[in-house]
């Protein structure tokens, strides 16, 4: 009933477009009878208004009466059926008959036309995130060093770009500025991708409605450099255990390395390492490898783009790279992929994150220097003694425990006593 009411409604508004053109066409005639100098151009509106109006009604009772009949048999099949159709074919049939009668003398059809012509062509705007999408987020403000902003205000949504020290995991990296964020009444910190201990380089640190982009920045391209140890595995694959595996690496040569290396680029599958922060049954896999316990861990997808490898002219044992990837690649298990396909083993005893998407580790804070310098920014802006600050940093100058990184709630107490306990692979200092 309502797709009949609107077609009768587009209808009418048709109609009474047709009847303003036979208004115009006796207006037309009028104006034949008042100027006779004129009767050809008088003739030629007189008679062609008529017969476009007429045609223009003819045009309107046939599409009326096809889209009437369509939206009848649409009610008769029941619900799923679109109405959208009928009335979209009533309004264009309208617009037809109005662009058949004659423009009026202004030339205001004319004009409104060019004018819809020229907003369509206007590109719109972006977004206030800056990465389009519609998500309406002001961007955060990207801290890079060597100098921070003068407005303290802008930690409330921002993006640090930090240099991970070797032996930090990325959660210390985060706790040491958390004490200059709570100073600040920022109350939200954390990260953008997990670094291992035995890694250095870029982490970026969200702060405030920062938080809200770690997602975007998880996802991007990362680029990795560092070296790989040919003939020595360990069961980290990385530095952080000692070496429990020894074979021949000699008969390799450069070209085999090299031509290795390729076949590891593009889209490849990957296990996870047991020493990785991948959950099996409630329990992240390098808490079962600390234990002694192997699992089976299904492959993933991940692409490399790059995997390029040169050997150190002084020591050929070791094997220089750089590798461009997508999340969630491991480069250790990359290295020890790599080796094993040589018929040996390996570990890595470096590595370096360079990049994440735009964002590179040259314009990365050294953490120390960061925090030393939001305090001292925050303590001449906002008052206070040193006494104050020291409280608050103190025990933010050095990772916490052995690189484990830190428990929460119950296993506070599990934590503490783990922390006591070397490693598995490891030695008390």
């Amino acid at each position: 009933m309502m797709q009949l009411q609107s077609l009768r409604a587009v209808r009418a508004a048709a109609s009474s477009s047709s009847s303003s053109a036979r208004e115009r066409a006796v207006r037309a005639k009028a104006a034949e009878d008042a100027a006779p100098s004129s009767p050809a151009a008088a003739n030629a509106v007189a008679a062609g208004a008529p017969a476009a109006a007429a045609a223009a009604d003819d045009l309107l009772d046939e599409l009326y009466v096809a889209a009437e009949n369509a939206a009848t048999a649409a009610s008769t099949r029941g619900a799923g059926c679109s109405s959208a159709a009928p009335v979209v074919a009533a309004s264009a049939a309208a617009g037809g008959a109005a662009e058949a009668a004659p423009a009026s003398e202004d030339g205001s059809s004319e004009a409104k036309q060019q004018q819809q012509q020229q907003q369509q062509q206007q590109p719109s705007s972006p977004t206030a995130s800056g990465g389009g999408g519609g998500s309406g987020r002001v961007p955060p403000t990207h801290v890079v060093a060597p100098d921070l902003p003068a407005d303290l205000d802008v930690f409330n949504n921002a993006v640090l770009l930090v240099d991970k020290p070797r032996e930090w995991t990325s959660f210390d990296a985060c706790n040491a500025i958390k004490g200059a964020m709570k100073r600040l009444g920022v109350k939200k910190v954390g990260h953008a991708g997990t670094l291992d201990p035995a890694a250095t380089g870029l982490l970026i640190i969200c702060t405030g409605a920062g938080t809200k982009s770690i997602e975007g920045f998880m996802a991007a391209h990362k680029e990795y450099s560092g070296t790989l140890k040919l003939g020595e595995g360990t069961p980290s694959l990385d530095a952080e255990t000692a070496v429990d595996q020894r074979l021949a690496w000699e008969h390799i040569t450069d070209e085999q390395l090299a031509e290795a290396a390729k076949k590891l680029t593009g889209d490849i599958e990957q296990v996870p390492p047991m020493f990785s922060a991948v959950h099996h049954q409630g329990k992240r896999l390098h808490e079962l490898a600390r234990a002694g316990v192997t699992v089976d861990r299904p492959a993933r997808p991940v692409t490399v783009t790059r995997f390029d490898v040169k050997r150190d002219p002084n020591d050929r044992q070791l094997v220089h790279f750089s590798v461009g990837c997508s999340k969630g690649t491991y480069i250790r298990t990359l290295g020890h992929d790599l080796a094993t396909s040589l018929g040996t083993t390996g570990h890595l005893v470096a590595l370096r994150r360079d990049a994440i998407g735009e964002a590179r580790v040259d314009k990365a804070w050294d953490v120390q220097v960061l925090v030393d310098k939001l305090f001292a920014a925050i303590r001449e802006q906002r008052g206070g003694t040193e006494a104050d600050y020291q409280q608050n940093r103190g025990g933010n100058r050095r990772p916490r425990g052995n690189g484990k990184g830190r428990a929460r709630g119950k296993g506070k107490q599990q934590q503490a006593a783990a922390d006591t306990q070397p490693a598995a692979g490891q030695t008390t200092a």
